[in-house]
């Protein structure tokens, strides 16, 4: 092909607009961040535990506010999701409007199901 222009388009999702007057969108989906997938430790490098550390592992519960499509076909998720601390503070570290890829993303079960 001669340019990205003669490549077929898919475009992503953004929120849809409820109300265009006082700016009010549809709600996140309510969604998991699967860490152990997301963070993957490189082969045969040592643990050297630090407990105040964040945990990257297990699921972490995210709101999805988009997808937007990858030039190869695939899909990250724009997330918003907060990590643990390994020393069991309250406070997490919030990452906001992250890139995930689709393999790393879970639906949450909904409010009222």
């Amino acid at each position: 092909m001669s340019s990205m222009e003669d490549l077929p388009r898919t475009e992503g999702t953004a929120p849809r607009v409820i109300d265009a007057n006082h700016g009010l969108t549809t709600p996140p989906d309510r969604v998991f961040v699967c860490l152990d997938w997301l963070y993957v430790r490189g082969p045969g490098r040592p643990n050297h535990i630090n407990g105040a550390g964040i945990d990257l592992s297990g699921h972490a519960p995210a709101t999805l506010t988009h997808w937007v499509p990858t030039v190869s076909g695939d899909w990250v998720a724009i997330v918003n999701f907060g990590v643990k601390y390994a020393d069991g503070r309250r406070s997490e570290l919030w990452l906001r409007e992250q890139m995930v890829p689709d393999y790393a993303i879970r639906r949450r079960p909904d409010r009222d199901g």
